[in-house]
């Protein structure tokens, strides 16, 4: 497990994520794996 994030995989399980909504609608979004390793 990684230094950075180790509470919220405690809490959430093993895959953690965000999403952000452009101004023209389109969504962003990424899974972190408990490596924080980053999939956009």
């Amino acid at each position: 497990m990684t230094n950075g994030f180790p509470g919220i995989f405690q809490a959430f399980g093993d895959r953690h994520g965000s999403a952000v909504m452009t101004p023209d609608g389109a969504v962003r979004a990424r899974l972190y794996s408990p490596h924080v390793k980053a999939n956009p």
